[in-house]
């Protein structure tokens, strides 16, 4: 609860500190710097006056010849900034006495103080910054049974398998049926799609909103340019260089009302063929809050909708043309397909993909942290990869991948998910954290990267709402919706709210059918009294996934991860494992 009082400046610059000693903020960044001058600025009496030009120049080493019109540098760092705040109070400082956001459109932070906080003051605790964690080390579990050395809670790793797989859900057609993959199309010369990003145009010769769409022209820019699987290039808005041939194109028109801005956003395919299309209406108070907010919105489509628009471009060629580059074999590895169920086969097939990646470069981080991601989380699902060398192989591959793709936010994100699922919680915050600083515009660890802590506890309403609140922002379409809805459905049954879990894994199933989704849904119902329904769905994916063992599964939700703790759907899983064995069907 929000109190009426007012924090001082020392308690003001206590927040700052426990949030630069969480290491929330990362070690090598310049976030706590930025932190730090804007609420000095402002205790100092100087808020209003903050601009990008003095953020860049005082604290991030620009020089004066600084151009905030041509360099997005500020804008970039901020929302990092924003981000890592955001997950910091949704997870260590969930319960600081003081919490610091800076509303999108200003640099001002804004300070409120949280009921139950205590003050400077009143504690000694809260007036000493805690020292920095170590930085974990890899191989070290945290918080976890002996036994932990496999996949952690059921919930917890069928979600961490979930976003390994939907990070790459989107590269299947949406409405054709696809019995074998095919490359990339169009790709550069080592595999990358090459996508144009067109110069942003506005209805009206108004000066404010022909500025917001230079300043978004760039950010995009700037933000694509660090996913690594595309190759994006773009004509500066102040030349007239053409379009490069042979690329997917992104086109984006902006309309103005009096309090809103309509963005008109199509990706074509090379010959002008409309691949993909949205409407964005988003309300606006400032140019600088505009132009962040259109940014994130359309980031957080754009990753999945190009590589669906790829896929949709090269379903005809013949699967013996299938990988002719590490990139490619690394996108087909990754590959989930949305208009057919999931099954061990086909995961098997893109471990092969994998394996072939890292043969062709042994040096590809990408490649090995996918390997290290799909064997952590087939171990959950099929005996054959229960084995301590199918264990050390994982590890092995994480590590590499750590070593080679440190950089890479993909590679770093599937080393999050793999360090998850086998209960080394310390590194999985770490390296998600590293995708944001990587990736600010990274959705899902910005999104779900709470749910490290979240997923061995009964989640606060306001988290729920949090992350429900993210769900309302995407688009229908958007492939990345399937694994938040997945989420938040396992954390509304750990609340008890069962209806509502329900709710949220049936539309998660019916836009993605797999172990992360049929699983929890049948342990739902089962929990809610609809035994045949629940055993229905389970004897549907026998076939695809031959030997499931929920008695397994349901020990593992017990005794691993959480170390025991008996949350609402460890029930559910127990009950669905006993519903199995004494079912007819």
């Amino acid at each position: 609860m929000t109190l009426g009082v007012e924090a001082t400046d020392d308690e003001k610059r206590d927040a700052v500190a426990r949030i630069v000693a969480s290491g929330a903020l990362g070690r090598l960044s310049k976030l706590p710097a930025i932190l730090t001058y804007l609420v000095e600025q402002e205790l100092a009496g100087k808020g209003e006056a903050l601009k990008g030009y003095a953020i860049a120049t005082d604290v991030l080493g620009r020089g004066t010849d600084f151009d905030p019109g041509t360099d997005s540098i500020v804008r970039v760092e901020l929302r990092r900034l924003r981000q890592a705040l955001a997950l910091y109070y949704a997870t260590d400082g969930a319960a600081d006495p003081v919490r610091i956001t800076i509303p999108s459109g200003t640099y001002r932070p804004s300070f409120e103080r949280r009921e139950g906080g205590a003050s400077v003051a009143g504690q000694e605790e809260s007036a000493t910054p805690r020292a920095p964690a170590a930085a974990p080390v890899r191989g070290e579990a945290v918080e976890v049974s002996p036994m932990a050395r496999t996949a952690g809670t059921v919930v917890s790793l069928l979600i961490a398998a979930a976003l390994g797989l939907l990070l790459w859900f989107s590269l299947t057609p949406l409405f054709q049926n696809v019995q074998a993959p095919a490359p990339i199309a169009p790709v550069d010369d080592i595999g990358r799609i090459k996508v144009v990003l067109e110069q942003i145009t506005a209805s009206r010769n108004e000066p404010l909103l022909a500025e917001v769409s230079q300043g978004l022209h760039r950010q995009l820019l700037a933000e694509m340019g660090s996913v690594r699987f595309m190759q994006v290039t773009g004509a500066s808005p102040d030349t007239a260089s053409p379009p490069a041939k042979g690329s997917i194109h992104i086109r984006v028109h902006l309309q103005h009302s009096p309090d809103r801005v309509r963005m008109i956003v199509d990706l074509l395919s090379p010959s002008g063929v409309e691949l993909w299309g949205n409407v964005y209406n988003v309300q606006w108070e400032t140019a600088l809050g505009l132009q962040d907010d259109l940014a994130q919105r359309l980031l957080t489509d754009l990753r999945g909708q190009v590589l669906t628009a790829s896929r949709r471009l090269s379903q005809k060629i013949s699967r013996s043309k299938a990988a002719t580059s590490v990139w490619q074999s690394y996108i087909q590895a990754t590959w989930v397909p949305s208009n057919q169920p999931l099954s061990l086969a086909w995961e098997k097939e893109r471990i092969a993909l994998a394996e072939k990646a890292i043969t062709d470069d042994p040096r590809f981080g990408p490649a090995h942290a996918i390997l290290a991601q799909k064997l952590a989380m087939l171990e959950l699902v099929s005996a054959e990869y229960r084995t301590p060398a199918m264990r050390e192989r994982a590890a092995m591959h994480a590590l590499k991948a750590m070593e080679l793709g440190g950089d890479d936010p993909d590679a770093m994100f599937h080393v999050a998910v793999y360090d998850w699922s086998v209960g080394k919680l310390n590194d999985a915050e770490a390296a998600f954290r590293r995708v944001l600083e990587l990736e600010p515009s990274h959705f899902l660890a910005g999104a779900l990267a709470p749910a490290v802590s979240l997923g061995c506890q009964v989640a606060p309403d306001s988290a729920i709402d949090a992350l429900e609140e993210r769900d309302r922002r995407l688009t229908p379409d958007n492939p990345y919706r399937w694994v938040l809805l997945s989420f938040i459905g396992t954390l509304q049954a750990n609340a008890g709210h069962w209806d509502k879990a329900e709710a949220a894994l049936r539309t998660a199933y019916f836009q993605h059918v797999g172990p992360e989704t049929f699983i929890p849904l049948a342990a739902v119902l089962g929990q809610r009294g609809d035994s045949l329904e629940a055993v229905v769905h389970m004897r549907m994916q026998a076939a695809n996934w031959p030997g499931i063992d929920m008695d397994y599964i349901a020990s593992e939700f017990m005794t691993k991860r959480c170390s025991g703790k008996e949350l609402p759907l460890n029930e559910a899983f127990l009950g669905l494992a006993k519903l199995l064995k004494s079912s007819p069907l």
